[in-house]
C-alpha cells in the first residue's frame, strides 16, 4: 500500500482534475494551489488557463470599450489576479453629459474597504457616494445636494472599470422622492481618470 502518495496523485488523470477545478471559485482555487505540487501545477498549467481562468475572466471581466481587449492570447490567470486586486481608491475627475444635453465635470475621493467602496466630491455638487466592485464591474449611489439650496437626489450608476484600475465609464438615472425619473434631463453617462493615489487632493485644475 502506497500510504505516503495522495490520492491525486494515484487516482486522477489530468483531465479529471481540470474538470474538478472548474467547480472552484479564484479563492477556493488559490487555496487548492497551496496544498500540494500536483494540484499547484494542475491550477497554474496552460490547460488550467484556457478551461479554469478563461470561463472565470469572462464572468468577472467587462471592457470598456473593444480596442481595450487583450490584441494577442492572454495569460487568464494573470488578467483574473488584476481584476481581484483592483483599488479604486484615490482622486477621480468624472466628465459627463446628461442625455438631453449639457456637460459637467468635477473631482471625487473615493476609499476601498474589500469590495466596498466610499466617497465624496464637493464641487460643484456635495455627493456622498457608496458602492460595490463585482469583478470590474462597479455600481454607485450618489446621494447628492445643490450647495445653495436644500434640493437632494440620489443618482445611480453604473460603470466599468478598465483592468488598469485608472479608468472607468458608465451611464447614470436619477432618483428624487423615491421615483425613478426617466426623462432624458435625470439620465447620463460619464468617464472617470483617476488623477491621484496620494492621500492628499491633487491640484485644482
Amino acid at each position: 500500500m502506497m500510504a505516503e502518495q495522495s490520492a491525486l496523485e494515484i487516482e486522477l488523470e489530468d483531465d479529471l482534475l481540470l474538470i474538478l477545478l472548474e467547480y472552484l471559485d479564484v479563492r477556493a482555487l488559490g487555496r487548492a494551489a497551496r496544498t500540494c505540487r500536483r494540484l499547484r501545477d494542475a491550477v497554474t498549467s496552460p490547460a488550467a488557463d484556457t478551461k479554469v481562468w478563461k470561463p472565470i475572466h469572462r464572468r468577472l471581466c467587462h471592457y470598456c470599450d473593444p480596442d481595450s481587449e487583450p490584441a494577442a492570447p492572454p495569460c487568464y490567470r494573470s488578467l483574473v489576479r488584476e481584476i481581484c486586486t483592483l483599488s479604486l481608491t484615490g482622486y477621480w475627475r468624472v466628465k459627463g453629459c446628461y442625455d438631453s444635453s449639457g456637460a459637467y465635470e468635477y473631482d471625487m475621493r473615493l476609499s476601498q474597504h474589500g469590495k466596498w467602496v466610499t466617497g465624496t466630491a464637493t464641487e460643484p455638487w456635495i455627493f456622498e457616494i457608496t458602492g460595490k466592485l463585482h469583478g470590474n464591474s462597479f455600481v454607485t449611489h450618489q446621494r447628492g445636494r445643490d450647495r445653495n439650496d436644500d434640493d437632494e437626489w440620489t443618482n445611480i450608476c453604473s460603470a466599468v472599470v478598465a483592468p488598469s484600475g485608472l479608468f472607468m465609464k458608465g451611464t447614470w438615472i436619477q432618483e428624487r422622492d423615491g421615483n425613478i425619473l426617466f426623462s432624458n434631463d435625470h439620465t447620463g453617462s460619464f468617464e472617470c481618470r483617476k488623477i491621484s493615489t496620494a492621500a492628499a487632493a491633487p491640484p485644482h485644475h
